[in-house]
């Protein structure tokens, strides 16, 4: 009998450890992505991810896609808007030293165009 009540001790336990690691794990999931622009740092929920210089290029270019997100901006538009000069989209996300996995699922390059893809923009400031 005292050892069915250890078995199931531990059985509430191991269930307890894994409902809260889903409960983070979810949480961390649906952070908002969003970049403070006073402080020029990209955050996830409340994780800094990224800090950019005041004027770079890169900074130029998140504040102008977080100002469009969930659209195809031309190569063109991009080019009178930051870079005055030709550029490879491949190379400017290449350049964001966000985490690969994250830059997979947030940018689109088809047809000559960058999109910005995220549902979780939040711009608190």
């Amino acid at each position: 009998m005292q050892n069915t009540a250890i078995i199931v001790a531990a059985e509430v336990i191991i269930y307890l450890i894994l409902v809260t690691y889903y409960l983070y794990a979810r949480k961390k999931l649906h952070a908002h992505l969003y970049l403070n622009k006073r402080q020029r740092t990209v955050y996830l929920g409340n994780k800094p991810l990224l800090e950019l210089k005041g004027r770079s290029l890169n900074y130029q270019l998140l504040c102008y896609l977080f100002e469009n997100p969930n659209r195809a901006i031309p190569k063109q538009e991009l080019i009178d808007n930051i870079y005055r000069r030709d550029i490879y989209l491949n190379k400017l996300v290449a350049n964001i030293n966000l985490p690969k996995d994250m830059k997979d699922k947030l940018f689109l390059i088809e047809d000559d165009s960058l999109s910005f893809l995220s549902a979780h923009i939040n711009h608190p400031n």
